[in-house]
């Protein structure tokens, strides 16, 4: 399971050359396009939408209800 526990802005959560790495360019862009999105998670999960293309269940999430999900493997 991935789990963000701390991002900073400016800074790649993830390190180069992992199998994540392609979000730091997403977090990246997110940031420089956002200014206005002051909340780290808030930031992350809107690279996230961008750069994969989902829509995530924001009341979920708020609530507290989000379902756990396993990597296909």
């Amino acid at each position: 399971m991935l789990e963000l526990i701390w991002y900073e802005r400016g800074h790649a959560p993830y390190p180069r050359g992992g199998e994540l790495e392609f979000l730091n360019r997403a977090v990246r862009r997110a940031e420089l396009d956002h200014p206005e999105l002051t909340d780290t998670f808030e930031l992350y999960f809107h690279a996230l939408e961008e750069s994969l293309g989902l829509r995530l269940p924001r009341r979920d999430f708020a609530e507290g209800e989000v379902r756990a999900a396993y990597w296909a493997g």
